[in-house]
């Protein structure tokens, strides 16, 4: 049975459907669940209340919005602190249980620390985060000697403290836990200790007046700057060579050191050891500083050294043996230096293309038969040692040899036929030894340029010197034992430039010469050659050096000596020349710097047309009869005259004072004649000659010789003259000016060319600067070994930069003069580059 429809709910005053009014009955009131859904019902839409519930809705959606991310990191954090705390139980609350072992598990208890001391009373402490220096101090502790870290003086310990403060800020390879280099990054792992590496390297050569600042670096390169490391260096573009070279630091394509070239850089210090530390090194050129004490044991480690270059220092010690292992090396260069001991083993280096240990004085023993190996070899360059023994067979197998070079040093014996297998042999330096029979060995090396043999006990003809060298250029054979006669043959020669054959048991009559105008140099004195001298010797047009001093020869001295005006030496001394007055074709020779015409039976007197031979340097008439007074106005605008020789003449009357004007006189001689006094004021007069010291009471000759007949100004000879002629405490003092004293000794040029142009030293003997000894008073020097830099224009170093602290380009430390010492005019890399590449800096030194 179904309930009735419920009655419509009416409020009090409401009307029903039939339009009848319903009285109130209170006793039926609605529940509050239908007035609300009454009022819902009766009410519009888009009232008031509803828009305001919406806008409090969407208030709420955005502040959740916003609210979300910060309650999620928040509860990252606590979940990492609740883990971080786990493993703390102390601090956490450790569950603990009671009771025996055994019995039943009572219930467990959360036990807490106390209020008072909480977990910190019991905590582990954890590890606290190491600094920067820290770091880099455990670090760099594996790569240097940690004690060295430790002093602040050292090259290592300033290192630390500026990679610690770096710009750059590199990472500090991380370590793991027993204290080795754990993994990171490719370039933190080289980047950092090759930076390290880099700073010991300028700390170690470089003299600090304050952070970062030098006296003596040449260039700075940006070292210690903010710049990543491979760009410490300045670009220099070598035309010639078509190349551009980063001298200072560069790297290859990885960051990786691979070349440090500071040649003349004056660098002054040491090698650190930490250089081992750049692995990937190719080219390491130190020549040319100052640089001393050993090479570091740890070099060994650089296995990809190609080119090693430390020239022209003060580097000691024997030269180390684990260069054998180094078998990438192509160049290597200890010329000048201070080395001792014997040659290592070097046998295993078959790319080794050239080799300099020349000058080092104290090397000693033979060339290790093991060198014969080097097959690639193209230099080898050992002079000025103390090496001694017989020349090895094993030199033959250097068959690619171009240069060899073994000057001054004790070697015996003979030459070796097997060296007629280095056919491409080009310069041949066997001089200043002790070596003896005859140059037959030498007929296979048709390519010769250079050949010398000078100062040794060589023996037999010359024919073979003129037979078989077509391309030689200079041929120095003097002071041997050599028999014949002069070949004409050497004057058909179109290359032959040089040619001294002088101090031998040369004789017979001088040839008539070919016209020639390639030979510059010729030399025979102190030979046997007799007869005239032929007029034909003017077919040598191009001679600036002609010495025939101390032979046999007679007759005239020819008039056509006077078209050789090219001439700036000439020697005809102690020679038996008919009598007769001094030439006059020698006014027309008015590039004479030197000459000699000592012993020549000269007469008359000094004549006026001397004076335009206003260049004269060495000024040598001793032993003649020439008579008369000295012509002051001859001599006095010869203000290069350094060397003068009268002694032993008819001269006489007055010195004039003219003498002791001139302002390079330092050697003054004039004994043997007739003078009675010197001009009033002569030994005031101002010049070099008489030169007081500063004080003005007293004279010094320490660098000059003013000789006289002492017993001609008796009892008060001048005061400032310091030599007597009869003086026995120097007996030889009337032989110093003999024609054996001027000889030319040759210099050595430029020691990695291929083509080398061999340069030899004509320069006047002012420039030469020996002062009298018994042996000689000005013979010339041989040329400071050098890199070949010019005055000009050095096509690699000096005048390519503004260098404001060094006017005059000194390049030779403690040097004073106001020329560069650079004395060749080779450029650094040489001009002769030619199509075998053979040039001291290949391409591939600098990929």
């Amino acid at each position: 049975m179904s309930s009735p429809p419920a009655e419509p709910t009416t409020f009090d005053g409401e009307y029903d459907e039939a339009g009848t009014m319903q009285p109130p009955v209170h006793d039926q009131l609605p529940s509050l669940e239908e007035v609300h859904q009454k009022s819902t019902l009766d009410l519009p839409s888009g009232t008031f209340e509803e828009t305001k519930n919406t806008s409090r809705r969407r208030t709420w959606g955005y502040g959740l919005a916003i609210a979300i991310p910060f309650v999620i990191f928040g509860a990252i954090i606590a979940i990492v602190l609740v883990m971080n705390k786990a493993n703390n139980p102390e601090e956490l609350g450790a569950t603990v249980t009671v009771g025996r072992p055994g019995a039943a598990s009572p219930p467990q208890v959360r036990a807490t620390a106390p209020p008072t001391v909480r977990a910190r009373a019991t905590r582990t402490p954890t590890a606290r985060t190491k600094t920067r220096r820290e770091r880099a101090v455990a670090y760099l502790g594996l790569l240097s000697d940690p004690a060295l870290l430790e002093d602040d003086t050292t090259p290592q310990a300033r290192a630390l403290e500026w990679i610690v403060g770096d710009f750059q800020a590199l990472d500090v390879p991380a370590l793991d836990g027993i204290g080795n280099i754990g993994p990171g990054s490719a370039e933190r792992e080289h980047r950092f200790p090759q930076r390290y590496a880099l700073a010991v390297l300028y700390y170690a050569m470089a003299e600090l007046l304050q952070y970062k600042d030098t006296d003596n670096w040449r260039r700075e390169f940006d070292f210690l700057s903010r710049k990543n490391e491979c760009e410490w260096h300045e670009e220099l573009e070598y035309v010639e060579a078509e190349q551009v070279i980063d001298y200072g630091v560069a790297c290859d394509w990885q960051g990786r050191v691979t070349s440090i070239y500071m040649p003349k850089n004056r660098l002054e210090g040491t090698i650190p050891p930490e250089i081992a530390l750049l692995s990937q090194l190719k080219v390491l050129n130190l020549s040319e500083n100052r640089l001393s004490g050993e090479l570091p044991p740890e070099m060994s480690n650089l296995l990809n050294l190609e080119v090693f270059l430390v020239a022209m220092n003060d580097i000691s010690g024997t030269i180390p043996d684990y260069l054998n292992a180094l078998t990438k090396l192509k160049k290597v260069s200890l010329l000048d230096n201070m080395f001792e001991g014997t040659l290592p083993d070097l046998g295993n280096l078959k790319q080794l293309t050239h080799l300099d240990l020349s000058n080092n004085m104290d090397l000693e023993g033979t060339i290790p038969a093991s060198w014969g190996e080097l097959g690639a070899l193209r230099g080898l360059f050992l002079s000025f040692n103390g090496l001694e023994g017989t020349l090895p067979a094993q030199l033959g197998g250097m068959k690619n040899l171009r240069d060899l070079r073994l000057t001054s040093n004790i070697f015996e014996g003979t030459i070796p036929d097997d060296l007629e297998k280095c056919v491409h042999l080009k310069n041949l330096y066997l001089d200043d030894n002790e070596l003896t029979g005859e140059l037959t060995a030498l007929k296979s090396l048709p390519f010769l340029e250079g050949l010398f043999l000078e100062n040794n006990k060589f023996e037999g003809g010359i024919g073979t010197l003129f037979e078989y060298f077509d391309d030689l250029v200079i041929l120095d054979a003097s002071n041997n034992k050599l028999r014949g006669t002069l070949p004409l043959e050497f004057f058909k020669k179109d290359k032959l430039k040089v040619l001294d054959l002088s101090g031998n048991r040369l004789e017979g009559v001088l040839p008539i010469f070919p016209p020639n105008d390639v030979l510059e140099y010729l030399a025979l004195q102190n030979n046997a050659f007799s007869d005239d001298l032929p007029a034909y010797v003017s077919n040598l047009r191009a001679l600036t050096h002609l010495d025939l001093s101390s032979n046999s020869l007679t007759g005239m001295i020819p008039e056509s000596l006077g078209s050789m005006d090219l001439l700036t030496y000439l020697s005809l001394s102690k020679n038996e020349f008919a009598p007769a007055p001094l030439p006059a074709f020698l006014q027309s020779l008015t590039a004479l710097r030197e000459l000699s015409l000592r012993n020549t039976r000269l007469t008359g007197t000094i004549p006026y047309w001397m004076q335009v031979l206003k260049g004269l340097v060495l000024l040598d008439l001793g032993g003649n009869v020439l008579e008369g007074e000295l012509p002051a106005q001859v001599f006095s605008e010869m203000k290069n005259l350094t060397f003068v020789q009268f002694s032993d003449n008819s001269l006489q009357g007055m010195m004039p004072k003219v003498f002791a004007e001139l302002p390079a006189l330092r050697m003054f001689m004039m004994e043997g004649n007739s003078f009675t006094a010197l001009e009033d004021g002569f030994c005031d007069g101002g010049g070099n000659l008489v030169q007081q010291n500063d004080l003005g009471n007293s004279y010094t000759f320490s660098d000059r010789v003013f000789s006289g007949d002492c017993e001609s100004f008796f009892p008060n000879p001048p005061r400032c003259m310091n030599q007597c002629g009869s003086d026995q405490t120097n007996p030889d003092l009337k032989e110093l000016l003999t024609g054996h004293d001027l000889e030319w000794d040759h210099t050595y040029g430029y020691w990695f060319s291929s083509n080398e142009r061999i340069v030899y030293d004509v320069r006047p003997m002012v420039a030469a600067g020996e002062l009298a000894t018994k042996d000689s008073y000005a013979q010339y020097n041989i040329q400071d070994l050098d890199y070949g830099i010019d005055d000009d224009d050095d096509g690699y170093f000096d005048d390519d930069f503004d260098d404001d602290e060094d006017q005059d380009d000194d390049d030779v430390i403690g040097a004073d003069d106001d020329d560069d010492d650079d004395d060749f005019d080779d450029d650094f890399f040489d001009d002769d580059i030619d199509d075998d590449d053979d040039d001291f800096f290949d391409d591939d030194d600098f990929d």
